[in-house]
Parts: C-alpha cells; sequence; structure tokens
C-alpha cells in the first residue's frame, strides 16, 4: 500500500511539473521560440550524427546511428505535437511539425533505403545515382519546408516578441 502512495504522490508531482512548464510555454513567447529552436537544434545533431556514420562506411555503426537517429526524430515529432498553439496561434507550431514530420517520413523511407544500399559490400553506378535522386528530393522539400518554418517564426516574432 505504501508503494501505491508513493507511486502516485510521485505521478502527480511530476505531471504538476510538466503542467507548469507547458503554461509557461504558453504564455512566454520567447520559452515557446526557444524551445522549437531547441528541438531543430536536436534535429540537426541527430542529421550530422548520421552523416557521419555514412562517411565511417561501417555497416554496423550506419545501422545503430539510423536505429538511434529515427528514435530521436520520432521522439522530436512528438514533441513538437505535444505543444499547444502559442495563444490559439497555430501558425509556428504548424509549420514545425510539418517540419519534422517530413524529416520522420524521410528517415523511415529514404534514409532507410539509403543504409541498406549503404550495408551492401559494394555500390554500383545505379544505386550511386539513387543515392544523387534521393538527396536532390531531399535537399528540394527540406529548403521548402524550411523556408515555410523561418517565415512562421519571422510572423512569430513580429507578432509577439516585435521583432523583424
Amino acid at each position: 500500500m505504501k508503494k501505491y502512495f508513493l507511486f502516485l504522490f510521485v505521478a502527480v508531482t511530476f505531471l504538476s511539473g510538466c503542467t507548469s512548464n507547458a503554461k509557461v510555454l504558453i504564455n512566454d513567447p520567447q520559452a515557446y521560440d526557444s524551445y522549437i529552436e531547441n528541438l531543430l537544434k536536436r534535429l540537426e545533431k541527430t542529421e550530422k550524427d548520421l552523416g557521419s556514420s555514412y562517411a565511417t562506411g561501417l555497416s554496423s555503426s550506419i545501422e545503430s546511428t539510423y536505429q538511434n537517429s529515427l528514435s530521436q526524430v520520432k521522439t522530436l515529432k512528438k514533441s513538437i505535437d505535444s505543444l499547444d498553439a502559442f495563444k490559439g496561434d497555430p501558425g509556428l507550431q504548424a509549420a514545425a511539425s510539418k517540419y519534422l514530420g517530413f524529416f520522420q517520413a524521410v528517415y523511415e523511407k529514404e534514409y532507410r533505403e539509403i543504409v541498406d544500399i549503404m550495408k551492401k559490400p559494394g555500390i554500383t553506378e545505379l544505386e550511386k545515382k539513387r543515392f544523387e535522386e534521393i538527396y536532390n528530393t531531399i535537399d528540394n522539400n527540406k529548403n521548402e519546408l524550411k523556408t515555410e518554418l523561418m517565415d512562421e517564426r519571422l510572423k512569430f516574432y513580429e507578432k509577439y516578441l516585435g521583432k523583424k
């Protein structure tokens, strides 16, 4: 019985802490934007880690880094999706969610394909060409979504932080 009450106490304490953090984010535009910026920086680091893994060429390293990176991207996507719109304005949160959703889809499909090819003993010319196609498609879509996200951040800054 004591364990049950201890568990209940810990759960309530934890949840009340989460609620107060969420309230701060919803009411403080600087904290809200910083939270999203932090998620985006974590995504950049994840991308760099995976790129470094590709450079090593070791199939065991590539696979484990890919799995860790995929898990990280899914966590980032869940984090942004659990964030409420700032003062009822969904623009920045929605753009960040779309951007992270794009990366989650890329990790699940295109990067999976690249990892599978990289694990093979030799890469054919056709596979090299496929790499280029995948990267060009990812870059084009990523740049378009990043522009949308930066536009929403600019609108957010102007509206809530009085900055341009």
